[in-house]
């Protein structure tokens, strides 16, 4: 028979010395006293049984913690699957973007001297360009728009796409060898005799973004816009600008 210690019970009945976890006599079956054991050895066997018994449940009701698990686990799902979305939808090239490739009978007009002239006549002159009258003379700025201050990163061009009162400009760059696209919108309205240019937003790709968030990224026309310098400055002279669907009716002030 075991010899008693402090940290075992020894049965009133039986004399049985039991363990000191035990509540009832491993051999009669009586209960023990448990008052005579160390107040450390009762906590501890107590902290034991808790913790059996936190396994036992765990094994025995697996799908406990399982909501909030399946939530987290949804939420980073979604996450992830925005962020690819965007990523697609920022590389893939825009719709309705004007070809690079002119038509065999496209001639280029030379733009800026049609609307130098008009302006310096003294009679209100108008004059109407279509899309691809602008974006044949557009293909002259590439020169202009030098190289770019990303590395690897080359300018393609500059197009514009027309729509009701919707100005569209879109600057294609390539990073070896694959294009990508970034574009800036403006409503063009008359007002008292002055034209008005409202920033409507952009896109990166196909991915829109609002106009607060593009006003923070017109940098990435600002070599374009030093390009088509002259023209900007020509069309603020004009007594009106009107944008329709692929083209554009402008209207000199005259009397100069």
């Amino acid at each position: 028979m075991p010899t008693p210690s402090p940290t075992t019970l020894k049965c009133p009945g039986c004399d049985y010395v039991n363990e000191a976890e035990r509540v009832y006599c491993h051999s009669c079956g009586g209960k023990l006293d448990r008052s005579v054991l160390p107040l450390e050895d009762t906590k501890a066997a107590q902290e034991s049984a808790d913790r059996t018994r936190k396994r036992v449940k765990k094994m025995t009701n697996p799908t406990s913690g399982g909501m909030l698990r399946e939530v987290k686990a949804g939420a980073t799902v979604l996450i992830w699957s925005a962020i690819t979305a965007m990523v697609v939808q920022g590389v893939r090239p825009p719709r309705n973007l004007p070809s690079s490739k002119p038509k065999i009978d496209d001639a280029s007009r030379i733009i800026s001297s049609e609307i130098s002239e008009a302006l310096e006549s003294p009679r209100p002159q108008q004059l109407v360009f279509s899309q691809m009258d602008v974006n044949l003379h557009l293909r002259s700025a590439k020169a202009k728009m030098g190289t770019s201050d990303i590395p690897w990163v080359n300018f393609e061009r500059v197009a514009v796409s027309f729509e009701p009162k919707t100005c569209r400009i879109w600057l294609e760059q390539s990073m070896f060898g694959y294009s990508f696209y970034n574009g800036i919108s403006y409503a063009v309205e008359n007002v008292d005799g002055k034209v008005v240019y409202r920033l409507l937003g952009g896109s990166f790709g196909r991915l829109p973004i609002h106009p607060a968030l593009m006003k923070y990224g017109g940098f990435i026309f600002s070599r374009a816009q030093v390009a088509l310098k002259r023209e900007g400055e020509q069309f603020t002279r004009m007594q009106s600008v009107v944008i329709e669907k692929e083209r554009v009716l402008l209207l000199t002030k005259g009397g100069r």
